[in-house]
């Protein structure tokens, strides 16, 4: 029985760590997502700048849909 504890010890803390291990890589690609998200919605807005830029620099009048309305809408 003496013989035996440490051993069991050592499979307790080997569990500990395979689960702490877990977390942190699973933290670490939680993170990886929400910066690659973060990106994309950066590069999707620096794209419409760019394409707003162009339409107005051609002189070109944008077009107000039912988006426009709703949100410039007095009970928005």
């Amino acid at each position: 029985m003496v013989h035996t504890l440490p051993f069991r010890l050592v499979d307790k803390n080997c569990g500990k760590n395979v689960i702490q291990v877990t977390w942190v890589l699973l933290l670490m690609a939680h993170r990886a997502v929400g910066s690659v998200t973060w990106l994309a919605t950066v590069l999707w807005d620096f794209l419409g700048a760019i394409k707003k830029g162009l339409i107005s620099r051609q002189g070109v009048a944008i077009e107000k849909g039912w988006q426009y309305q709703f949100a410039h809408s007095p009970y928005f």
